[in-house]
């Protein structure tokens, strides 16, 4: 016959330590809990209701505040957010709301940098300088410096993609008055011209011949005059190879390399490849031979192609080197899907600042195609300035950041649907001016680069299935700063775009229903890169984590990640984990200590202990115990439960045992209602005004069970509530059957 024991010690709770859902509910740490909704885990470890939202601004619609930027900006304190199209300034010191322009309605980031707001939806590009909302006003880049008027002088400052727009800068020779420009077949556009400061007119002091690029003052300027001229020209290109004779540096054996009048794009002959289906995968079919060519200056290669079967991209590549026969090339590019037809395709160059002595052209197969014939004709590299058509090189990236020698001194843009594994970066000092040689490639453009983040003196740059590392290196041969790409992990990225966090100096990335910290990213390392959401692995294996927006609370020291109207919670400064519902966010901001976030038509600030006037439901499910001994039968007839004093507070505490489990819950009540006479509430009216924790033992009835767990909640509006324990005892009785 079982004999009593000793009852168990007791359990008391005073550290409570958030969820866990990696192990199950017995398996738990005493303090871990089991679900948590709505409670924060302070500092200190105790559970506190979280704070209720207003609405701020409300839109009166249920569209989406695609954007939010807070700050100073031409002396105004003020708060920009973007909504159904327009552009709002609420002013905090007037407390006003103004519309300052239109956008499309999409995602929108809005960044400060030297003195101006930006603004970008891989729409539109527009500035902001606290008067003026416009498209960005580009920068005119001196292309050349110390011509001679019959041209040449000193390359100085690349195209901008931004505009077609470009300065040539000559030295006056008191004889001529005919001035050659660095292009020729200029666009129609006006062009302008200074001679020592002093604007000239078009077709009134001097006028254009266009086709030549000659431009011819009326009167000669001066012996060491500063004439600037500047001009348009849509599209500036260089032809690498005309097809005009045959391609026989290298000639696959099982291809047969000619010239051909069949098919062509331009002049007498185009290059004809035919092809065996003896010819292998990943093999050269043919390489040509050329003069030495610099790329550096251009950003894209141009083509014509047309195969006699249907290709599909990547297929093909077309190889540039600076070796004879592309034994080891300095640029691979796929050539995308081609038709059974003639057509003009136009590939990125990958790294075209080190593409500056190319001597030789092939074309390779990647797969196994067959046999098929191949025609190749007007090959040429384009450094792409309409205004037009390479603005959107610039404008459908969704995504920037600042980064940059000294004090982030280059905005770098990504995020272009077209351009999906490109980065690239401004002029220094101007986000107005984007050079055209100024991009890297992450990878290959199977998969888009989601986000890019700061790490010490270096970019981390995540993809949505692996990531890279980037640092600034001075470019001797272009004088200017370069930002190569290295790989950094080959298993782990990114995969909800712009949503990398830097928490505690690392970065934190959403993959592969997880989250995961990077540690050491100076050296590739799949070890770099570890899980820290494990006790969260339920909840986040059911919902899309692509669709994440998250949020560094760094005030709280908490990692947000909003999926949906719930935001998942890590508070990594007592590495805890908990969950708040009834908030659905579209971008977050910290101003001035108080949260705000964007929402369905509104923009919400987190105060007071309602959220706009509906009571907040927390409630925290501790795991089971078992009070050390699993084998014996237990009664508990009392727990002590202290809750922090506040002018309104109360806490419902429920528990169920292994016996009943998760039915016949039963609830217990203990409450404070201090007096405040800015709050009184004569229905529920005290006179206690100790504001120390004071315990409340209760009664329970819990009988003959191995394991208890109890719940603790608080529902009630305008109510807070911070628990600082709970302690219960246990008799034993017999051992379990």
């Amino acid at each position: 016959m079982y004999k009593p024991s000793k009852p168990p010690d007791p359990i008391e709770i005073d550290k409570f330590l958030g969820i866990n859902e990696a192990v199950g509910e017995t398996e738990s740490t005493l303090g871990e809990s089991t679900k948590q909704v709505n409670w924060r885990i302070t500092q200190n470890y105790k559970p506190q209701k979280r704070p209720g939202h207003k609405t701020f601004i409300n839109y009166e619609n249920s569209l989406d505040v695609q954007g939010m930027w807070s700050g100073s900006i031409d002396n105004k304190n003020v708060l920009i957010s973007c909504n159904d199209g327009k552009v709002y300034e609420y002013n905090f010191d007037l407390a006003t709301n103004t519309e300052i322009g239109t956008m499309t309605d999409a995602k929108t980031t809005v960044y400060y940098f030297e003195g101006k707001l930006y603004f970008l939806n891989g729409f539109e590009y527009k500035e902001y300088d606290g008067k003026t909302f416009q498209d960005v006003d580009p920068y005119i880049p001196t292309i050349a410096i110390g011509s001679p008027p019959a041209g040449g002088g000193t390359p100085f400052e690349p195209i901008n993609l931004l505009t077609g727009r470009k300065k040539q800068e000559f030295v006056g020779d008191g004889v001529t008055g005919t001035y050659q420009l660095a292009e020729t077949n200029i666009d129609a556009d006006e062009v302008y011209a200074w001679v020592n400061g002093a604007r000239k007119i078009e077709n009134d002091t001097f006028n254009v011949v266009r086709t030549s690029g000659q431009v011819n003052f009326d009167v000669d300027p001066s012996d060491e005059a500063l004439v600037i001229i500047e001009w348009s020209k849509k599209e500036a290109d260089l032809v690498i190879n005309d097809c005009e004779t045959v391609w026989n540096e290298y000639v696959n054996p099982n291809v047969v390399s000619t010239v051909s009048t069949d098919y062509k794009a331009l002049g007498t002959y185009s290059e004809k490849i035919r092809i065996s289906s003896l010819a292998h995968a990943n093999e050269i079919l043919v390489t040509s031979s050329l003069s030495s060519t610099d790329l550096r200056e251009y950003t894209h290669i141009r083509l014509w192609l047309r195969p006699t079967i249907a290709i599909k991209a990547g297929e093909l590549q077309l190889l540039l080197d600076d070796n004879v026969g592309c034994v080891s090339p300095k640029e691979i590019l796929n050539i995308p899907a081609l038709a059974k037809a003639s057509q003009f395709i136009t590939i990125p160059l990958s790294n075209p600042l080190n593409d500056t002595d190319i001597i030789s052209i092939g074309i390779k197969q990647v797969r196994d195609l067959g046999d098929f014939t191949l025609y190749v004709d007007d090959v040429r590299a384009v450094k792409l300035t309409s205004a037009n058509t390479n603005k959107d090189l610039v404008v459908k990236n969704k995504y920037a950041m600042m980064f940059g020698p000294g004090n982030d001194t280059a905005v770098f843009l990504w995020g272009n649907p077209d351009e999906k594994n490109r980065r690239m970066w401004s002029g220094t000092l101007k986000a107005n001016y984007f050079p055209a040689i100024n991009f890297r490639n992450a990878g290959t453009d199977e998969t888009a680069i989601t986000d890019i983040k700061t790490q010490y003196d270096r970019q981390i740059i995540l993809k949505e299935d692996r990531s890279f590392y980037s640092y600034p290196e001075w470019n001797e041969t272009a004088s200017a700063w370069d930002y190569p790409i290295h790989d950094l992990n080959e298993k782990v990225g990114n995969e909800a775009f712009n949503a990398v966090q830097i928490i505690k100096n690392n970065p934190v990335s959403i993959a592969k229903g997880s989250w995961w910290e990077w540690t050491s990213t100076n050296i590739e390392d799949e070890r770099n890169a570890n899980i820290i959401s494990e006790r969260l692995r339920q909840s986040l294996s059911s919902i899309d984590l692509t669709q994440a927006i998250t949020f560094d609370n760094q005030r709280e020291k908490e990692y947000w990640c909003n999926v949906g109207d719930k935001v998942y919670i890590w508070n990594y400064g007592n590495n805890t984990i908990y969950i708040y519902d009834n908030v659905s966010g579209t971008c977050f901001l910290d101003i001035n200590g108080q949260i705000y976030y964007g929402s369905q038509g509104t923009i919400e600030r987190f105060e007071g202990l309602n959220d706009n006037g509906v009571a907040i439901t927390a409630k925290l499910e501790l795991a089971f115990t078992d009070f050390g001994v699993s084998h014996l039968l237990k009664n508990t007839r009392k727990i002590w439960v202290t809750i922090q004093p506040d002018t309104k507070t109360s806490l419902d505490v429920m528990y169920t045992t292994d016996k009943k489990f998760l039915s016949d819950i039963k609830s217990i009540n203990v409450s404070f209602a201090l007096l405040d006479f800015g709050v009184l509430d004569f229905e529920n009216f005290s006179f206690m005004t100790n504001r120390a924790p004071q315990p409340f033992r209760k009664k329970i009835r819990a009988k003959k069970y191995a394991y208890i767990k109890f719940i603790l909640k608080n529902d009630k509006v305008d109510e807070s509530a911070v628990i600082l324990s709970i302690k219960a005892e246990a008799d034993t009785t017999s051992e379990v059957k």
